[in-house]
């Protein structure tokens, strides 16, 4: 039986967890998609790329950006940066409330060349600019119209977004957060009406992505967050002490410990002034890691 001809071989480390795989090995291709994956033995293709140990894995998701371009003052086109990074998947961190979620369906998710998805912002104006408090008029914020279009639009809507910063805020406090949390309640309630599936598979939950920032207790907010709720923004070092992950003598606060352990997701986010070094290196001495790292 005459060996297998494919039309490219890609031959590295093959690095992908989900498979068990890390050693060298193919990844052979035919018509444009993944024909076989492991050692391709006396295979032929008409070309082979060898890279050597350089680890060859599936696309990256990149769970935080920023890609409402044209709409948002910090937005960008998903394909360029995305493509030439190895990320497949992108999600765009609450760019959008729900004002706006039919453009981000028509001119971002469906003409992007990588998967483009978001989560929708419990405020109605979504992140139209850096300059605006999303949260701080609370009439802008509406769980069950927002609970809604997350239900109604689940091909591309992964969760809900809030910001708690006091910039972001004002005076409300978590109430904010309350009313995300509500949100994803009613699209849960909601899928559980249609028989549909949970949002995401380890809870069952449309998962809350929350951005922490100065001016909020961090305790306040992780006493609501829940099982695959994620923080964004975990190594920001804006706040003042009880604000961010750490203490002033650089110890990773009990609170957050307790959140991690049942089950709360840290994100680095790292954006253009989210992250503070020092906060980071003090946490990853004491071993606490983040569980994602986005951009």
């Amino acid at each position: 039986m005459a060996a297998p001809t494919y039309d490219l071989i890609v031959r590295g480390h093959l690095l992908d967890p989900s498979r068990g795989l890390n050693g060298r090995g193919d990844v052979a291709i035919q018509d444009g998609r993944i024909a076989a994956i492991g050692p391709c033995g006396d295979a032929s293709a008409r070309q082979v790329l060898d890279y050597g140990d350089t680890y060859v894995s599936p696309g990256f998701i990149d769970i935080h950006a920023h890609i409402y371009a044209g709409v948002t003052s910090w937005g960008i086109r998903p394909d360029p940066a995305c493509l030439r990074s190895g990320v497949t998947t992108v999600v765009d961190a609450g760019s959008a409330g729900w004002t706006m979620l039919q453009g981000f369906r028509w001119y971002v998710h469906q003409p992007s060349r990588v998967r483009a998805l978001c989560f929708l912002h419990i405020s109605g104006i979504g992140l139209v600019n850096g300059w605006v408090n999303e949260c701080e008029d609370i009439r802008h914020l509406h769980p069950q119209t927002v609970g809604e279009n997350v239900a109604e639009n689940r091909d591309f809507v992964v969760g809900v977004k809030v910001r708690q910063g006091r910039n972001q805020v004002g005076d409300h406090g978590v109430e904010p957060l309350r009313r995300a949390l509500q949100a994803a309640e009613i699209a849960d309630e909601y899928a559980a009406r249609s028989g549909e599936p949970g949002m995401a598979p380890a809870t069952g939950r449309t998962p809350v992505m929350c951005h922490i920032a100065d001016g909020i207790r961090l305790g306040e907010v992780l006493d609501l967050l829940r099982p695959g709720d994620i923080v964004t923004h975990c190594f920001q070092g804006k706040g003042a002490e009880g604000e961010n992950l750490t203490d002033s003598r650089g110890r990773v606060l009990p609170e957050v410990t307790d959140a991690r352990q049942r089950g709360v997701v840290m994100d680095v986010g790292h954006g253009g002034g989210s992250f503070r070094w020092e906060v980071a290196e003090a946490a990853l001495a004491q071993g606490f890691l983040p569980d994602v790292i986005s951009t």
